[in-house]
């Protein structure tokens, strides 16, 4: 896993703290059963006045990664991906993401994540782990304000986020990266969680 702190220009960080819709907005989708309980952006869900503030912050991450993810695309649909909003209580099964896309059978390389929470301090929850299962190791990243992980997507490389404790929710931007490779066997076309 790659951590980047201060990943984009602050002024466009700050600008989508300020404009990061709350649990009202009728894009998100509500997850809450026994694997996950936080608000996500629906597929094809409608920026609005903000597309061009979304798609900044998008090409951003892009670029901020692209010596590494060479040979890999993104994806600029934001299927499974774009805006997650996490209030008080929500958290994240340890899983394994979907190891292609379920439209295009893409083979999922990367994930990366941008945390858009100016009022985190320690305590507040809503840690990100990845469980290298092959190894027997975890890694946790505390959600920083504008600080970025890319971790590769593999059969080893599950990961979870323990419950939010803070008043404040925990705001992300998250991005998949792509090949056109055969995906890895088994395929999944969605999330594997764990027992």
């Amino acid at each position: 896993m790659k951590i980047y702190d201060d990943a984009i220009p602050l002024t466009i960080a700050k600008q989508a703290y300020v404009k990061f819709p709350n649990a009202s907005w009728n894009q998100y989708h509500f997850y809450n059963d026994g694997n996950a309980s936080k608000y996500g952006q629906q597929e094809g869900a409608d920026w609005g006045d903000d597309k061009i503030l979304w798609a900044e912050v998008a090409s951003r991450i892009d670029a901020r990664i692209a010596n590494l993810a060479r040979q890999c695309f993104a994806d600029y649909t934001f299927y499974g991906s774009g805006l997650h909003y996490m209030p008080q209580g929500s958290f994240l099964r340890r899983h394994l993401d979907a190891s292609c896309h379920a439209k295009t059978g893409w083979k999922r390389e990367y994930s990366a994540t941008l945390f858009l929470n100016p009022h985190y301090a320690h305590g507040d929850g809503g840690v990100f782990t990845l469980h290298d299962d092959l190894t027997d190791t975890t890694q946790e990243v505390e959600p920083i304000f504008n600080r970025l992980i890319l971790f590769r997507c593999n059969e080893f490389s599950s990961h979870s986020v323990s419950k939010v404790f803070s008043d404040y929710p925990r705001l992300s931007f998250s991005m998949f990266f792509f090949s056109e490779d055969e995906p890895v066997h088994p395929i999944r076309h969605k999330a594997k969680f764990y027992d």
